[in-house]
C-alpha cells in the first residue's frame, strides 16, 4: 500500500473488508500516520481533517475538531500527544474487536503500555514476528516513538519486547534503529530522575544485546559511550541486511554504492519491503541506488507478503520518481502481469502521468491480451486513445490479434483507431525478401495474416468491421487485404457456384410449372407443392442459421427478397398476381446471387444503392404525389381513371414516368384543369422525374468511383454467410464439402503464408516440390494480374521510401559536415585575430 493512496481508495477497501467481517490494521494506520503529519504542518487542513471524519465514524471527534481550532489553549506538541494517545487507543480497541491476530494485538498493547495483554500475545509471535516491521517500524520502534513514556508499564512492555528477541538495529522508515529513539528520550527527558534512570538502564540492556553502531549519529554514539573495538560484536549478515536499509532510510547513497559485497544482499528485505522497494519508496533522489541495485541482479519482480506492491508500482506513484521508474521498466527481468496492467489503468490520471504510462504501453514485457478488470480494455485500447503510434505498432506487431475484443463500453479497437496506424501495420504485414532481386523467380514475399485473424478464429470478422468503418473501408484496397480476399474467395468458389447452379435449377423448374398451374390442375398442382416444400427446405437453414451462430444486424436486402418469394410461392396457389410476383423476385434472387462474384459485384452494388435511394425519395416525394391525386379527383372526377381516390393515386404514380395520356383521362373545361395540369407537368413530370435521375445517377457515379470496395463489401457479405454456416471446426473437418477456412488445418495457428512474385506457381516453392514452412496447401496457383500489380506497386513505393529515407540521411549527414567545417573556419578565424591583436600589444 503506497503512501499517495487516496481516502476514497482506503475507504473502500475499509468497507470490502468490512463485509467479509475483516479488518485491515494497516489501512487504519495509514490515516493515523496521515493525521500525525498533519500535526506537525505549520498550518492545519481543516478540510482534510472534515473528510477523515466523514469516512471513519471511528475516530475521536472531539480530539480532531480541537485540532481545526485555531487559537487552541494548548500547546501544539501537547495537543499531538493527546491526538496520538486517542488515535492509539482506537486502533488498539478496533483491534481487540475484530479478533486480530497476536501480532497486531502486540503491536498496539505495548504502544499502550497495556502490559497484559502484550505478556498474553507475545509468547504466540516468533522471533521473524516480531521483527517483521509494520510499515516500516518495528514494534520496538513504534513503542518508544509513540508510547507514553511515563506510564507505569511502558519500560515493562520494552523489556518483555527485548527478551522476545527483538531486533534493536532494525531501523525504520528514516534509518533510525531502536537505539537511536533511547537516545532521543534520554536528552528530553533530563530533568525526570527517576525516568532518566530507566533510560540509562535501558541503554546498558541494548549494549547487551549488541549495538550495531556503524548505524548510529556521532551524537548518539557519544552518549551512548561507544565501546573499543575490541568490546563491539562480530557484523552477521542480518546486521549487514540492516545497514543497507539505514543507509537508505538516511540517504546515504555514497556509502550505499561504495559496498562491495551488494551481490549478495541484492535482494534482501527487512520483512516487510525488499531494499528495491525501500528505495523506490523512500525518495525520487535514490535513482541511484535503483539503478545500482538493478545492475547488481534485483529482481526487479519481488515483492513481500506485507507489502505487494511492486517495485515499478511504487516509483510510478511516487513524485520525481521518473528516473527509477525509467530503470526499472528497461530491466530485462521485469516481468508485467495482467494484474500490474490492470493497476496503471487504474491509477490513471491520478497517480500515474500520459508520458509514464505511454512508457508502460511501449514496453516489450507487456501482452496485447491483458485485459483491464474494470473497463475491459487492452493495452492498445489505451495507445488508440492517446494516439501513441509507438505504442500502436508494437502492440499489433505481437502474435495475439485484438483487434476485435470489446470493452465493457461495447467497443472495439477499430471502432477508434486512425485509418494511418493501421495502414502502417499492414505495411508492416507485407515481409520484403531482403535476399533476392525484386525480378528473380526465387524472390519471396511473407503475407502474414494474423492481425485479420479474429481472436475467436473468424477470418472474416475483423475484414468485415474494417468494410463497414466509413473511416476505413478505404484500406479494402490495401494489397494485404486484397489478396487475403482473393484467397478467401478461393476458398468459397465452390459454394457460389453450387449456389448459383441449385438456385438456377430451381427457378427454371418452378417457372414452367406456376406458369401452367391452371391449365392441367392435376398434375401440376403437387409437383409446385413438392418444389415449394423443396425450396422452404433448402432456404430456411441458410437464412436461420446465421441468427444462431451469433449476433446478427437487421436482415440483408437478400434475406428480406428470399423471405417474400417463399410468401408469395404459397400465395401463388391462390391468387394469379402472387404468380406474376414470384417471377420477378425470382429473377432479382438469381442476380442478387451471380452478383456476390468480385467481378460483378459492383453492379450488384449499383442496383441496390439505386433501388435504395428510389425507395427513400419515393417515400420523401409521396405526400407532393398524394396530394395531386386528391386535385385530379376532384378536377376530373368520374373522367377516365379517376373514379375514386386509389385509382387516381395509382395513376398519378404512373404519370411520373411521362405517360400524361391527355387524350384519355383529362377533360379540360375551365382555367383550373389547365391550371393543375400545367403545375403537374412541370413540378412533377420534369423537376421532380429529372431529380430522381441526377440521384441515381450520382449513385452510380459515386458506387463507379469507389467500384473496389463496393465490390469487397459485396463479396465479405457472402463470405460471412458461409463462414457462420461453418462456424464449428469440428464439424467442418467431418463434412465432406471443401474447407471455406483458410487455416482451418494449421493446429499451430501459423498465419503466415510466402508468397512468390515472379514464379509460375506463386504460393509453391519454385526450386523444390517439397513444402517449406509458410506454404499452404489448397490455395490457388496464383492470385490475379489486378492484386499482383498492387503488390508490385507496393515493392515500389516501399522500395522509393526507403531510397527517400537513405537520401534524406546523407543530406542531413552533409549538412551536419558543413556546420561543422564552417564552426571550425570561424574558430580558426577567431584565434588568428586574438593572436594578431596579441602580437601588436607586444609589438
Amino acid at each position: 500500500m503506497g503512501e499517495n493512496e487516496t481516502l476514497v481508495d482506503m475507504d473502500e477497501r475499509l468497507q470490502q473488508q468490512e463485509k467479509n467481517n475483516k479488518y485491515n490494521v494497516m489501512l487504519f494506520f495509514t490515516l493515523f500516520r496521515k493525521i500525525m503529519t498533519v500535526c506537525d504542518g505549520k498550518e492545519i487542513d481543516v478540510e482534510k481533517i472534515n473528510l477523515w471524519q466523514d469516512f471513519h465514524k471511528d475516530l475521536p471527534i472531539e480530539i480532531l475538531n480541537s485540532l481545526k481550532i485555531e487559537g487552541s489553549t494548548r500547546a501544539r506538541s501537547q495537543l499531538k500527544n493527546t491526538i496520538r494517545a486517542e488515535l492509539l487507543n482506537v486502533l488498539f480497541e478496533k483491534c481487540q474487536q475484530n479478533r486480530g491476530d497476536s501480532y497486531d494485538l502486540c503491536f498496539f498493547a505495548a504502544v499502550n503500555c497495556n502490559k497484559k495483554v502484550l505478556k498474553e500475545n507475545i509468547c504466540c509471535c516468533s522471533r521473524d514476528t516480531l521483527n517483521t516491521p509494520r510499515y516500516s517500524d518495528t514494534i520496538l520502534t513504534f513503542t518508544l516513538k509513540h508510547g507514553n513514556i511515563s506510564e507505569a508499564d511502558f519500560f515493562d512492555c520494552v523489556d518483555l519486547l527485548l527478551e522476545a528477541g527483538i531486533d534493536i538495529n532494525k531501523p525504520d522508515f528514516n534509518g533510525d534503529t531502536a537505539v537511536e529513539h533511547v537516545a532521543f528520550l534520554y536528552k528530553r527527558n533530563n530533568c525526570q530522575e527517576e525516568i532518566k534512570r530507566q533510560l540509562e538502564q535501558l541503554i546498558d540492556k541494548l549494549k547487551q544485546k549488541g549495538i550495531l553502531w556503524e548505524l548510529l549519529k556521532e551524537e548518539t554514539r557519544q552518549l551512548m559511550d561507544m565501546p573499543t573495538e575490541s568490546e563491539q560484536h562480530e557484523y552477521s549478515d542480518y546486521d549487514t541486511i540492516n545497514q543497507l536499509f539505514c543507509w537508505i532510510g538516511k540517504m546515504k547513497i555514497e556509502e550505499f554504492l561504495k559496498f562491495e559485497n551488494i551481490r549478495q544482499f541484492v535482494d534482501s528485505d527487512n520483512g516487510e519491503s525488499t531494499l528495491l522497494q525501500f528505495a523506490c519508496k523512500k525518495s525520487g533522489k535514490m535513482h541511484a541506488v535503483v539503478k545500482f541495485l538493478l545492475e547488481k541482479g534485483a529482481n526487479p519482480n519481488k515483492i513481500t507478503e506485507i507489502y505487494t506492491m511492486k517495485p515499478l508500482e511504487i516509483a510510478v506513484r511516487k513524485k520525481k520518481h521518473e528516473r527509477s521508474f525509467e530503470e526499472i521498466l528497461k530491466n530485462k527481468k521485469l516481468q508485467i502481469t495482467e494484474e500490474m496492467f490492470s493497476h496503471f489503468a487504474k491509477w490513471y490520471p491520478a497517480h500515474v502521468k500520459r508520458k509514464h504510462f505511454e512508457m508502460f504501453l511501449e514496453s516489450d514485457k507487456l501482452e496485447a491480451k491483458f485485459i483491464c478488470q474494470k473497463t475491459g480494455n487492452t493495452p492498445l485500447h489505451y495507445a488508440v486513445r492517446f494516439t501513441h503510434k509507438k505504442a500502436i505498432q508494437k502492440l499489433l506487431k505481437q502474435p495475439e490479434n485484438v483487434l476485435d475484443v470489446i470493452n465493457e463500453a461495447g467497443k472495439d479497437v477499430l471502432d477508434t483507431i486512425r485509418v494511418d496506424d493501421l495502414k502502417a501495420h499492414f505495411d508492416a504485414c507485407l515481409a520484403l525478401d531482403n535476399y533476392n532481386d525484386f525480378g528473380s523467380e526465387k524472390y519471396k514475399m511473407q503475407l502474414r495474416f494474423k492481425s485479420l485473424v479474429s481472436s475467436s478464429s473468424d477470418e472474416i470478422k475483423i475484414i468485415s468491421k474494417i468494410a463497414k468503418n466509413k473511416n476505413l473501408r478505404e484500406l479494402l484496397t490495401h494489397p494485404l487485404l486484397h489478396t487475403f480476399l482473393v484467397l478467401k474467395w478461393s476458398k468459397v468458389t465452390f459454394y457460389h457456384r453450387l449456389l448459383v447452379i441449385l438456385q438456377l435449377f430451381l427457378f427454371i423448374t418452378l417457372s414452367p410449372s406456376f406458369y401452367v398451374l391452371c391449365e392441367i390442375p392435376s398434375t401440376t398442382f403437387w409437383t409446385c407443392v413438392f418444389l415449394v416444400v423443396v425450396n422452404f427446405v433448402i432456404k430456411i437453414p441458410f437464412i436461420v442459421a446465421p441468427y444462431f451462430c451469433g449476433k446478427r444486424q437487421r436482415p440483408t436486402l437478400y434475406e428480406i427478397i428470399e423471405i417474400l418469394l417463399m410468401l408469395t410461392l404459397i400465395g401463388a396457389f391462390f391468387q394469379i398476381a402472387c404468380r406474376a410476383f414470384a417471377f420477378v423476385e425470382m429473377s432479382v434472387l438469381f442476380l442478387l446471387t451471380v452478383g456476390y462474384h468480385p467481378k460483378i459485384a459492383k453492379w450488384s452494388a449499383m442496383l441496390k444503392k439505386v433501388f435504395q435511394s428510389f425507395i427513400y425519395l419515393m417515400l420523401f416525394f409521396s405526400v407532393i404525389l398524394v396530394a395531386f391525386a386528391v386535385a385530379f379527383l376532384l378536377l376530373f372526377k368520374d373522367k377516365g381513371f379517376f373514379e375514386n381516390f386509389w385509382t387516381s393515386l395509382f395513376v398519378t404514380y404512373i404519370m411520373t414516368t411521362g405517360e400524361l395520356n391527355m387524350n384519355e383521362n383529362f377533360v379540360f373545361s375551365t382555367a383550373g384543369h389547365y391550371l393543375i395540369f400545367f403545375f403537374f407537368a412541370i413540378f412533377v413530370a420534369l423537376v421532380m422525374v429529372n431529380f430522381w435521375i441526377g440521384i441515381a445517377v450520382s449513385d452510380i457515379s459515386s458506387i463507379e468511383k469507389n467500384a473496389e470496395i463496393n465490390a469487397f463489401k459485396n463479396v465479405i457479405t457472402f463470405l460471412e454467410f458461409v463462414e457462420k454456416l461453418f462456424r464449428s471446426r469440428r464439424l467442418a473437418r467431418f463434412l465432406p464439402l471443401p474447407n471455406p477456412l483458410l487455416f482451418f488445418f494449421d493446429d499451430k495457428n501459423k498465419y503466415n503464408v510466402n508468397f512468390y512474385v515472379n514464379a509460375k506457381e506463386q504460393f509453391k516453392n519454385p526450386e523444390n516440390s517439397k513444402k517449406q514452412s509458410g506454404d499452404c496447401e489448397g490455395l490457388p496457383e496464383n492470385v490475379g494480374s489486378e492484386c499482383l500489380d498492387k503488390i508490385k506497386r507496393f515493392f515500389s513505393e516501399q522500395t522509393d521510401s526507403s531510397n527517400d529515407k537513405f537520401v534524406n540521411r546523407l543530406e542531413q549527414q552533409e549538412k551536419m559536415l558543413l556546420e561543422i567545417q564552417s564552426s571550425i573556419n570561424s574558430l580558426k578565424e577567431h584565434i588568428f585575430q586574438k593572436e594578431n591583436k596579441k602580437n601588436r600589444k607586444e609589438y
